[in-house]
């Protein structure tokens, strides 16, 4: 537990002129954050500053029989806004500035890896603690950063706090929603973000959306073969192994290098095999919606699913690459939530018997009314001789005067 000294430290250096706030700024803008990144490290540091906003016990109170006060912030950032750099710029700031320590819990260790690997690639150098959600013995820190989130509402999650005692908390998430309809107890809860709002500027990529009649995997798999190319490297999710499998086989026969990701396989492998164009297709139930990130990944096939993990399944996509401007997603016609909800697609479409069929405007549609535009815009207007003719000796307004009853001419 933070002692009572490093408590007063945190609060005397927040309020300083030189105050925290204006430290994760400047932490964060040496990493070339983004401005969003940078006004939500400064709330973070804000928020944990501040006691609990309701007084409400949170469930990691509850799991304390001191009932100590906790302050914690749950942040709420898409897939592809850049969560951890957000707390690792603002962990440095805690650390170097308030002399606190720092821990990371995340619920799989590839994602621990990855986020040490993040954590010294580029330049954070922030002394992390790492453990697992379910560590029997975790070690005890000031400050527990809560990777992926929506997983606190569960027993691990309440056992790893009681045993950490943290006195500040920082969860991070893209989907804050839970089927099961636990409650996430956070003090603070901080957006400044959307999908739609970091589309529009530019920071994720835009996609097009398709429907699709069937979600049976030999269905799904004829309709990723019969437009190979408009799909390119995908993903595609199912909901179960046997489903998957079935998926795989009706693929490999077709000669796809496609590979299925589970927890029992070699997923470190298979997925530089992605990365580097080996494999073309991933299939997948669920371990790929969190920790997952490849900029050259073109299609996402969601399964139908509850809104948290429909969300994180399309995130996947949204990664930025040069050479693919607008990304595409794949949902079953009778999905209970269709992406279109959740932002605002450039284009949509629906396959109907082998066809593509567009639904509104699309890109080759936009190009050739611009087309049409630019080359009336261009065009030579010749004038009528007799207009030509009047021009010598009156102005051609003229023409269209209507006559003056006072003028003699």
């Amino acid at each position: 537990m933070i002692s009572t000294a490093s408590q007063h430290q945190f609060k005397l250096i927040g309020s300083a002129q030189d105050s925290l706030q204006s430290r994760a700024a400047q932490f964060s803008a040496e990493h070339q954050g983004r401005p969003y990144q940078h006004a939500l490290s400064r709330d973070i540091v804000a928020a944990l500053e501040n006691p609990l906003s309701d007084g409400r016990p949170s469930n990691r109170q509850a799991s304390t029989t001191s009932m100590r006060a906790i302050s914690s912030a749950l942040v709420v950032v898409p897939t592809g806004g850049g969560k951890t750099h957000i707390a690792l710029a603002t962990a440095r700031t805690l650390q170097v500035s308030a002399g606190l320590t720092i821990g990371w819990c995340s619920a799989r260790r590839d994602l621990l890896r990855q986020v040490d690997k993040e954590n010294k690639v580029f330049g954070f150098n922030v002394d992390l603690r790492l453990m697992s959600l379910f560590d029997r013995n975790p070690p005890e820190c000031d400050v527990l950063i809560m990777d992926e989130a929506h997983h606190d509402a569960c027993a691990s999650a309440a056992t790893l706090h009681a045993n950490v005692k943290p006195s500040y908390i920082m969860g991070l998430t893209a989907t804050p929603w839970r089927s099961d309809r636990a409650r996430l107890c956070y003090s603070h809860v901080i957006r400044r973000c959307s999908i739609q709002s970091l589309q529009d500027d530019g920071y994720l990529a835009p996609y097009a959306h398709v429907s699709i009649d069937s979600w049976a995997p030999e269905d799904v798999a004829k309709t990723w073969l019969r437009s190979r190319e408009r799909f390119g490297k995908t993903v595609i999710f199912m909901h179960t192994r046997q489903q998957a499998h079935a998926c795989l086989i009706a693929l490999r026969q077709s000669g796809v290098s496609v590979e299925l990701v589970a927890g029992d396989t070699d997923r470190s492998t298979q997925l530089q095999d992605f990365a580097s164009g080996k494999v073309e297709i991933l299939l997948a139930m669920g371990c790929l919606t969190e920790g997952f990130n490849d900029p050259t990944l073109r299609t996402v096939f969601i399964r139908p699913a509850s809104k948290g993990p429909t969300v994180q399944m399309g995130g996947r996509a949204f990664r930025m690459h040069p050479s693919i401007p607008v990304k595409t997603i794949v949902q079953h016609r009778d999905t209970p939530l269709p992406f279109t909800r959740i932002a605002r697609p450039v284009e949509q479409y629906v396959i109907r018997d082998s066809e593509w069929r567009s639904i509104g405007a699309t890109r080759q549609l936009d190009a050739l009314v611009h087309n049409m535009r630019t080359v009336a815009a261009r065009a030579t207007v010749v004038l009528p001789k007799f207009v030509t003719k009047l021009r010598n000796h009156k102005s051609t307004s003229s023409l269209f005067r209507k006559p003056d009853p006072n003028d003699q001419d």
